[in-house]
């Protein structure tokens, strides 16, 4: 009985022997794991942090019959805050309307449609509330949610407008000058 006794207890000390080595084998799959997902979380937020657009991620928010009336900040990058001189801390977790409330209805509208219907849009816009021209591209990751990547073209715009005026102009002299005027190559 001694005999079977010590087999038996030999049988599972190689049986908890085992259980050991599997788990040391699974705690160490785990913390490759671990490691290849911190890797990847830290490409991630360099490539977020560093990117030369704006981008921020918003919920939307619908009234009672379904209508897109506003949206919150989830997150955005450094270059948001460049772009728009909103600062993170001041949005994160905030609505548009308490952030700006002078935002005009297109923007909530438009972002309603893409986070309702998970279709695309790229559209250049007029901020009144930063007084700012922007060129964005609308998308949604989830439902119910709206990413945006943006460019700040304020500088274009009032380029062409001063151009559109300039023309213009030359074109109001050219059409009631008395004298012929002759262009030549």
């Amino acid at each position: 009985e001694l005999q079977s006794a010590n087999a038996s207890l030999s049988q599972s000390q190689r049986a908890a022997l085992g259980l050991m080595e599997e788990a040391q084998e699974a705690r160490r799959l785990s913390e490759r794991a671990s490691a290849g997902l911190r890797e990847s979380e830290e490409r991630y937020r360099t490539l977020f942090d560093s990117m030369t657009e704006g981008f921020a991620l918003h919920e939307i928010i619908t009234d009672e019959q379904g209508r897109p009336c506003d949206y919150r900040f989830l997150d955005l990058n450094p270059r948001f805050e460049q772009l728009t001189g909103l600062k993170r801390a001041d949005l994160q977790g905030k609505c548009v309307r308490q952030a700006l409330p002078g935002i005009e209805g297109h923007w909530i509208e438009t972002y309603g449609r893409v986070a309702l219907t998970g279709e695309p849009t790229r559209f250049e816009s007029f901020a009144g509330a930063l007084d700012r021209w922007y060129e964005v591209f609308a998308y949604r990751p989830a439902p119910r949610q709206f990413a945006v990547v943006f460019s700040d073209v304020t500088a274009r715009k009032r380029a062409e407008e001063a151009l559109r005026r300039s023309e213009a102009l030359l074109r109001a002299v050219l059409d009631h000058s008395p004298d012929a005027i002759f262009l030549k190559d």
